[in-house]
């Protein structure tokens, strides 16, 4: 779990992997000192023995080749990129993680990565320092650099107004949401804060009252 912060994530792999199974939760210590409440409190009195902490710069991680079947970034690969003013973040090295990964994943091995989506294009670190989010185009461009290959790719957690399958035709959407689908629209969106086509979605949206 990279970046896994407070563990919730990584608490629900290590159930899913049982007693047999370990998941390693992978901090920086940035981000260990950020969530260190979360991390005290979800590991305390050793509930979750199958995980393993480590906390570490990137680096400094060490990872075994070929002894990982997966990874996971949820809501945190656009850290990679952030550069804050304060210097509370270190300038992180996407690549050299990436690299880490791509070594240490056993053949098949799998990354999963969920995160915010911010307009194409722009600086990622202005992008990110603002908005906390990440062009996926990046993200590819990323993990294709480091040796990955695409498999597949989802829009399940992202907001309708943002898919461009919808953009392109609101009745799409209507029709899903008249089988029974939910929906929601971010303000953001709304006063076009992520780019005309999700600001014109989002209007359309609200005057077919879905």
């Amino acid at each position: 779990d990279a970046f896994s912060a407070g563990g919730y994530y990584t608490e629900l792999l290590a159930r899913v992997v049982g007693a047999k199974g370990q998941v390693i939760a992978y901090n920086n210590p940035p981000y260990a000192n950020f969530a260190a409440k979360g991390i005290a409190a979800r590991y305390a009195n050793d509930r979750l023995p199958n995980v393993k902490q480590v906390t570490a710069t990137i680096e400094d991680l060490k990872l075994l080749p070929a002894s990982q079947d997966a990874v996971i970034f949820i809501m945190s690969y656009h850290d990679l990129y952030w550069r804050p003013a304060d210097g509370s973040w270190p300038a992180t090295d996407p690549m050299l993680l990436l690299g880490k990964l791509h070594a240490a994943l056993k053949p098949g091995g799998v990354v999963v990565v969920q995160d915010h989506v911010a307009n194409a294009g722009g600086d990622p670190a202005a992008t990110v320092d603002k908005l906390h989010r990440i062009d996926p185009a990046l993200v590819k461009r990323d993990f294709e650099k480091a040796g990955f290959v695409l498999e597949a790719e989802s829009p399940l957690f992202a907001h309708p107004e943002r898919i461009r399958y919808f953009q392109d035709d609101v009745r799409r959407y209507e029709a899903v949401v008249r089988l029974g689908s939910y929906g929601q629209l971010t303000t953001g969106s709304i006063l076009g804060q992520f780019g005309e086509e999700a600001q014109e979605f989002s209007i359309e949206a609200l005057r077919k009252g879905l």
